[in-house]
């Protein structure tokens, strides 16, 4: 199953403010085994000039859930955004 993490926002103007970033954008758990679960945890960066504030992360699929980071992220910091795949829902 694949997992993408399709949007970063950050509300900023076009030069100033928080600037979110990722290496990793999806992840591919694989085959996983019905009740056989996986996690994944995207690092996410604050590559602007203002602190990262992340509000909301949502999934696509109602068999993922999402935790993440829910502090101001410094400038030049990073946090994460977890994502856990349960099969016990299929």
């Amino acid at each position: 199953k694949w997992l993408s993490l399709l949007v970063l926002y950050a509300c900023n103007s076009a030069t100033r403010g928080a600037k979110i970033s990722s290496d990793i954008i999806e992840y591919d758990f694989g085959k996983i085994k019905r009740y056989g679960d996986g996690s994944y945890i995207f690092k996410i960066k604050n590559e602007g000039d203002k602190p990262l504030i992340v509000t909301k992360v949502s999934s696509s699929c109602g068999c993922t859930t999402v935790s993440w980071t829910n502090k101001p992220i410094n400038v030049k910091d990073s946090g994460y955004v977890k994502v856990e795949y349960n099969t016990h829902i299929l």
